[in-house]
C-alpha cells in the first residue's frame, strides 16, 4: 500500500509541479492530454486488472489497471470525457468528467468501487448491465450473464440478448449469420465460429463483440449503409490471454459406429499452432437429434468434422482426416497464417422416395429406390497475410485445393399413370478437381479527408470426369428390357474468374462523404462433355448429337458514385447509381454456333440508416440488381444435359432486373434489458428469365423427354420477414428468445405453353428458454411450429403441405461426485403430403457422464439416443409441377460410450507489454 500512496502521489504532485512553471504561457487550448486515475476496492485497497474504458465525441480507448491499480490515457483529444469501470463483483462506474482545456496532465480522483453481488442458489452474480454499442460494434461483458462451471463459450452466448444458434451450430445475431470468429483482435485459427464456440472455456472470455465489418470481412466499412458481415471477437481476461489447448476424446457404441479424435492448439494473438487428427464411422441418413451430455455437444461432432447425415435411408460412412495450422508474427504489424485440411470419406447408401409430378395429360407418380457408393478425398491448402499500415491495413490470401472421387449409383424407378414402366439406372463415374484461389485487399488513408481500397480477386478450377452410364426400360413385372441405352461419357468443367475492385473515399465536410467505386470482373467457363454409344459386337459411335463443347466468357464493369450524408449525429443518407457495362460471348464448338452481347443498365438505389442509443438502429435500402442469362439460354442450339432432358436457349431473352426493398430495424431496450430485431424484405423482378417445359411422350419406348426453352416474364416476387425478441432475466437466470420467419414466394413457370403459377408459403415460429432454478438443476424448454405449402394451378387442386409442430424439453441434474445426467424429449405432430413415416414421434435421448482426474477436465459419458426408436421423418421438396417425399434412415436408436480429456492452460499473453486496445490487443 505504501507503494501505491507513492506512485498515485507521485502522479498528482509532478503534473501540479511541472504547470507551476509555465504560468506565463498563454493559455490556448491543447490539441491533447494525458489521464492518470488510480481504482480501488470497497475496501480502499488498489484494485489490478480493473477494466477501463474512456468514452468522448472524439476518443473511445480501453486498457485495465496495473498491478498497483493505476492507469493512463495518453493523447486524448476532449477534455470532456466518460470514465467506465467493470471489475466482476462490483457495480459498474460512469463517470462524466468536465475538465479545463488547457491542461496537458488530468489527474482524476481515486474511483472506488462498491460491492454488487447478490446470492441466488449458490450462485454469485451481479446487477446487469446490457450491451453496450461503440461505432460497428456491439459488445456485451461476460460477468452480465451466469453460466456454470466448466462451460463453454456456445454456453455463454446462448445466455446473450439476440444471439441464436441453430442445430447445426450456426450463429447468428439479430438474424443474420455471424461467419468468422477472432481472439482478441486476430483471427481465430480458420476463423470458424463453430470451432471457437465448441473449444473456448466462458471462464476466460471477459467481453463479446459482435462486429459490422464490410461484405469481406477484410476491415470496418467505409460508409454506414454499404453491404456488411457479422464477425465474433472474443476478448478474454487480460491474465487468461494465451493458452494452449489439448482436446482427446474417443466414442464406440451400437450400429457399427466409433469414433476418435485428437488435437492440440496454442494461441496467443497471432502465434498460433495447431494440429489435428481424427476419423468416425456412422450410418448415413439419420435424422439428427439433439445431442445430450457435455462430450457429444463440445467436442465430437465438430472435432470429427462429421457434419449432417442429411436426407437418406440407409447406408454408412467412414471419414478419416488431419488438420495442421501455424501463425506468428513477422513483425509487430504483420501476422502470416498457413493451414492444411484433408480428409479421406468411403460412404454407401441408399434413399427411398416418392415423386408426384402433374402434366396436361395426367400425373406420373414415382417411387425410387436407389444405392450409392462414393469414395473421395479433399485436399486444402491456404496462406494468410495481414499486415496493418501506417495509415491502413492489407490482407493477401492464396489457396490451392485438391478433390478426386470415384462415384457408383443405381437407381430403380417404378412409375404409374401417364406411363406404366420400370426405369433402371447405373452410373460409374471418377472425377479430379484441382482450383487455385488468390485474393488481396488494401485499404490505405491517403489523408486525414480521403482513403483508397483496392481489392483483387482470382479463381481457377480444372474437373475432369469420365464415366459410364446404362438407363433400360421395362414393362411392369418384366425382366426384359423394352429399350436400352449405354454410354460412355467423358465430361470437363473449366472455370476462370479474376475481379479489380478500387474505391475512393473523400470526406468534404463532418457531414458529406464521396464515395466511388469501379469494379472489374472477367469470367470464361468451358463445359465439355463427349458421349460415346456401346454396342455389343459393334464399334463404338461418337454421339455428336448427345455431346457439347462449349466456352463461354463474361465481362462486367460496374461503376458507382455515391454521397454519403450525415445531417445530425447518428442519422445517414446515402444515394448512389451505378452504371453497370457487360460483355456475354459464346462458342458452342460442336453446333459451330456463336453468340454474343453486349448491355448496359443504369441502377439506382438509395440506403438511410439511422443509429441512437436509446432508439436503437434502423436502416432502409431500395435498390435494384441486374442479373444476365447464362450463355447456354441465349444459345439456339440444343444442348443434351442428358439424352431425356434437352435446352434450348434464345437469343432474344433480356436481362432480368430485381427491385430490392429492405428494412432492419434493431434496439435494446435498457429499461427493461431487452433486445428487439425486426427484418422485412420485399423483391420483385422484372423480365424475369423462366422456363417453359415442352413434354413429349413416347408410348412405344414408355420414356418421357423434356425439352426446355427460355422467355421473359414480369410477375416473380418474394416477400420475407424475420423477428428476434429476447431477454435475460440475471435475477432468476433465465433467458427467454422468441423468433419468428415467414417467407411468401410467387414463381411464373410454363409447361407445354400453359403458364403456370406457384405459389409457396413458409412460416416459422420458435419460442426457448435457459433457466437455473435451482443451483443443481438446468432446463432448457422450447417450441417450435413450421409449416411449408404450396400451391400451383397445374396440380389440379392439390396442395403439397408440411406441417410441424414440436415441444422439447432438455434437463440436466448436477450429482454429488461430479456425476451429471441430461435428457432431452421431443414430441412432434407432423402432418403433409404423402408422409411416409411416424406422424406423432417422441424422441428421447439421455446420458450420465463423470468427471475425473485431478482438474476434473476428462469425462466419462454413456449415451443413449431416440431410445424409442421414432427419431424419423419425410422431407419434402415442392417444386413447380409436384413434389418428392424422401424418408430418412430408421436405424436410429443406437447406444454410446465416451470418454474425452480436455486440458488447458491459460495465462498472460508475451504480448502484454503496452496499453489493450478495445479488441484485446496489447499495443
Amino acid at each position: 500500500m505504501l507503494q501505491v500512496a507513492a506512485l498515485y502521489a507521485q502522479m498528482v504532485i509532478m503534473p501540479s509541479t511541472a504547470m507551476s512553471y509555465r504560468t506565463n504561457e498563454p493559455t490556448k487550448p491543447l490539441p491533447y492530454r494525458n489521464v492518470y486515475g488510480i481504482v480501488r476496492d470497497s475496501a480502499g485497497k488498489a484494485m489490478p486488472m480493473a477494466a477501463i474504458r474512456l468514452l468522448s465525441t472524439k476518443d473511445t480507448v480501453a486498457g485495465v489497471t496495473n498491478e498497483y491499480g493505476t492507469f493512463v490515457f495518453k493523447n486524448i483529444r476532449s477534455a470532456e470525457f466518460t470514465i467506465q469501470v467493470r471489475v466482476m463483483s462490483y457495480a459498474e462506474i460512469n463517470q462524466k468528467y468536465f475538465f479545463n482545456d488547457t491542461k496537458k496532465d488530468l489527474v482524476l480522483q481515486p474511483l472506488k468501487l462498491r460491492s454488487n453481488a447478490l446470492q441466488l442458489q449458490g450462485i454469485t452474480v451481479t446487477t446487469p448491465t446490457g450491451p453496450s454499442q461503440r461505432g460497428d460494434t456491439t459488445e456485451f461483458w461476460a460477468k452480465d450473464y451466469i453460466v456454470r462451471d466448466f462451460a463453454r463459450l456456445e454456453d455463454l452466448l446462448k445466455k446473450v440478448e439476440g444471439v441464436t444458434i441453430d442445430k447445426d451450430g450456426t450463429l447468428f445475431y439479430n438474424g443474420e449469420q455471424v461467419v468468422r470468429a477472432m481472439f482478441n483482435g486476430k483471427q481465430y485459427f480458420n476463423g470458424s465460429v463453430k470451432d471457437a464456440m465448441k473449444e473456448l472455456p466462458a471462464d476466460i472470455i471477459e467481453r463479446i463483440q459482435i462486429i459490422e465489418d464490410n461484405k469481406d470481412g477484410t476491415g470496418p466499412r467505409q460508409t454506414k449503409t454499404e453491404e456488411s458481415s457479422k464477425t465474433l471477437n472474443i476478448v478474454t481476461k487480460a491474465d487468461k490471454s494465451a493458452g494452449k489447448m489439448y482436446a482427446f476424446a474417443g466414442e464406440a457404441g451400437t450400429t457399427d459406429r466409433f469414433g476418435i479424435s485428437g488435437s492440440r492448439k496454442t494461441i496467443d494473438g497471432p502465434k498460433q499452432t495447431g494440429i489435428s487428427l481424427y476419423g468416425k464411422q456412422a450410418p448415413v441418413g439419420i435424422r439428427q437429434g439433439e445431442p445430450v451430455g457435455t462430450i457429444s455437444k463440445s467436442i465430437m461432432p465438430d472435432a470429427i468434422g462429421f457434419g449432417g447425415a442429411g436426407i437418406g435411408s440407409n447406408g454408412m460412412s467412414t471419414l478419416y482426416g488431419a488438420g495442421l495450422s501455424l501463425g506468428h508474427a513477422l513483425n509487430t504489424t504483420t501476422t502470416l497464417n498457413h493451414s492444411y485440411s484433408g480428409r479421406y470419406n468411403n460412404s454407401s447408401g441408399g434413399v427411398e422416395s416418392i415423386t408426384e409430378q402433374f402434366y396436361d395429360a395426367g400425373n406420373l407418380l414415382k417411387k425410387i429406390s436407389s444405392r450409392n457408393t462414393t469414395v473421395s478425398s479433399n485436399h486444402e491448402l491456404a496462406t494468410h497475410l495481414s499486415s496493418r499500415l501506417n495509415k491502413g491495413f492489407m490482407t493477401f490470401r492464396i489457396g490451392a485445393a485438391y478433390r478426386e472421387s470415384e462415384n457408383a449409383s443405381e437407381s430403380t424407378t417404378e412409375q404409374t399413370g401417364i406411363f406404366e414402366n420400370v426405369q433402371k439406372t447405373k452410373n460409374a463415374n471418377t472425377s479430379k478437381a484441382p482450383s487455385i484461389t488468390l485474393n488481396g485487399m488494401s485499404n490505405i488513408a491517403m489523408s486525414n479527408k480521403a482513403s483508397f481500397n483496392i481489392g483483387t480477386s482470382v479463381s481457377f478450377m480444372n474437373n475432369k470426369t469420365t464415366g459410364e452410364e446404362r438407363n433400360e426400360t421395362f414393362a411392369l413385372h418384366s425382366d426384359t428390357p423394352d429399350s436400352s441405352l449405354v454410354m460412355k461419357q467423358n465430361s470437363l468443367n473449366r472455370s476462370f474468374n479474376a475481379g479489380l475492385t478500387m474505391a475512393f473515399i473523400y470526406s468534404m465536410s463532418n457531414s458529406l462523404k464521396i464515395r466511388t467505386s469501379i469494379e472489374s470482373r472477367f469470367e470464361s467457363q468451358r463445359e465439355q462433355v463427349l458421349r460415346e454409344q456401346l454396342k455389343e459386337g459393334a464399334p463404338t459411335k461418337d454421339l455428336n448429337d448427345l455431346s457439347y463443347d462449349n466456352t463461354s466468357s463474361i465481362a462486367r464493369l460496374p461503376a458507382t458514385i455515391a454521397l454519403e450524408y450525415n445531417p445530425v449525429k447518428g442519422l445517414f443518407f446515402e444515394p448512389k447509381v451505378t452504371y453497370s457495362f457487360n460483355a456475354q460471348s459464346g462458342n458452342f464448338k460442336l453446333s459451330h454456333q456463336e453468340v454474343s452481347r453486349t448491355n448496359h443498365n443504369i441502377l439506382p438505389e438509395l440506403g438511410i440508416r439511422y443509429d441512437n442509443m436509446n432508439y436503437g438502429s434502423v436502416s432502409i435500402n431500395v435498390g435494384q440488381v441486374v442479373a444476365m442469362p447464362a450463355i447456354a439460354q441465349i444459345n439456339p442450339n440444343a444442348i443434351y444435359h442428358t439424352p431425356f432432358d434437352i435446352t434450348y436457349g434464345n437469343p432474344d431473352i433480356k436481362n432480368s432486373i430485381t427491385n430490392r426493398y429492405m428494412i432492419r430495424y434493431n434496439v435494446f431496450l435498457t429499461p427493461i434489458k431487452t433486445a428487439f430485431a425486426f427484418n422485412v424484405g420485399y423483391n420483385t423482378v422484372q423480365d424475369a428469365i423462366v422456363s417453359n417445359r415442352i413434354l413429349k411422350l413416347d408410348d412405344v419406348t414408355k420414356t418421357m423427354t423434356n425439352e426446355t426453352y427460355y422467355l421473359n416474364i414480369d410477375g416473380n416476387r418474394t416477400t420475407n420477414a424475420m423477428l428476434n425478441l429476447s431477454k435475460n432475466l440475471k435475477k432468476l437466470n433465465v433467458t427467454i428468445k422468441y423468433d419468428a420467419s415467414f417467407m411468401n414466394n410467387r414463381y411464373v413457370s410454363f409447361n407445354n405453353g400453359t403458364q403456370l403459377i406457384n405459389l409457396s408459403k413458409t412460416r416459422r415460429h420458435g419460442l426457448t428458454m435457459e433457466l437455473s432454478p435451482l443451483k443443481w438443476l438446468d432446463l432448457s424448454p422450447a417450441f417450435a411450429y413450421n409449416n411449408t405449402s404450396s400451391k400451383n394451378n397445374s396440380v389440379n387442386g392439390l396442395q403439397p403441405y408440411n406441417r410441424d409442430f414440436s415441444a422439447y424439453l432438455a434437463a440436466k441434474i448436477f450429482l454429488p461426485a461430479n456425476f451429471s445426467m441430461e435428457m432431452n424429449a421431443k414430441q412432434n405432430i407432423m402432418r403433409g403430403t404423402n408422409l411416409l413415416t411416424n406422424t406423432s414421434p417422441f424422441v428421447m435421448n439421455a446420458n450420465i457422464e463423470k468427471r475425473i482426474f485431478k482438474k476434473k477436465d476428462g469425462i466419462i459419458s454413456f449415451v443413449v439416443m431416440d431410445a424409442f426408436q421414432q427419431n424419423i421423418a419425410t422431407g419434402m421438396v415442392n417444386f413447380d409441377n409436384g413434389y418428392t417425399n424422401t424418408r430418412t434412415n430408421g436405424n436410429s436408436r443406437y447406444f454410446l460410450l465416451q470418454f474425452s480429456w480436455q486440458p488447458q492452460t491459460w495465462g498472460k499473453s508475451s504480448f502484454m507489454t503496452g496499453q489493450r486496445r478495445g479488441d484485446g490487443s496489447f499495443k
